[in-house]
């Protein structure tokens, strides 16, 4: 397709090259059609002239020949004609910002990217002291509770967990500990979360009157910092002695 901005509106139309083509060929028939009529002149001028009326009846059946043709064309192609004639031809740059055009960004729109990135950061677990990867979806979350609720309850001080990776021995302690470092996590990432959206709510408060300033900002905010680093640090771990003998939970 080739591209056109209307010179006045700023209106942008697009025709395939067959459709161009077909209107400047419409273009080229009827201003040759035009000439001929006005080389026509008047017959009553020449009507005392045998050679100007030969003349005439000749350019007469030139022009009425050229018409059919002419009417036989869909309308659509004058439209075309008539409006590449307002037009300039678009660059490429100008056609790739219109067919691309840069993404409004609102402090909505920003706010729910940010909230998907927290439940990114949030489920996609922590790294313990050990190298243990702990997954921390919300089923990871859940099931590590159940357990460590139910292991207390029971009295219990080891437990068979049924991991990611295959079943795993920790004590109840251990599981404690685990299960402290996940919630902090989560934590820390919808901390992160809140931060962002206050930092959000008074860059719009600040830019109240100004829409072209708020949006340069929201723009510019950079929405992947301030998250944790996925790396928990259990030192009531290491503290007591033990060893982090879980595996992905």
């Amino acid at each position: 397709m080739i591209y056109f901005r209307h010179k006045i509106t700023g209106e942008v139309f697009s025709y395939s090259s067959t459709d161009i083509q077909r209107a400047e060929s419409i273009d080229f028939i009827d201003k040759a059609l035009s000439s001929t009529r006005i080389s026509m002149g008047n017959i009553e001028d020449s009507a005392d002239d045998k050679g100007l009326i030969d003349k005439y009846s000749a350019v007469q059946q030139t022009a009425g020949a050229a018409q059919p043709p002419l009417d036989t064309v869909q309308h659509v192609f004058f439209s075309i004609r008539d409006n590449i004639a307002q037009c300039h031809l678009m660059t490429p740059e100008e056609i790739e910002v219109h067919l691309n055009p840069p993404r409004v960004i609102t402090a909505e729109s920003l706010k729910a990217e940010i909230t998907a990135l927290r439940w990114q950061h949030e489920t996609g677990g922590i790294t313990l002291p050990s190298g243990v990867h702990v997954a921390t979806g919300i089923d990871d979350q859940n099931r590590i509770t159940s357990v460590l609720a139910n292991a207390k309850h029971a009295g219990v001080e080891v437990v068979n967990f049924k991991a990611a990776s295959g079943w795993v021995t920790v004590t109840v302690q251990e599981l404690q500990v685990i299960a402290a470092a996940v919630a902090v996590h989560v934590q820390a990432c919808f901390d992160a979360e809140r931060v962002h959206h206050e930092t959000i709510d008074a860059i719009v408060a600040s830019n109240a009157d100004d829409a072209v300033g708020l949006q340069s900002t929201l723009s510019a905010y950079d929405v992947s910092v301030g998250w944790p680093v996925n790396i928990a640090e259990v030192r009531s771990l290491k503290s007591a002695g033990h060893s982090a003998t879980s595996a992905s939970i």
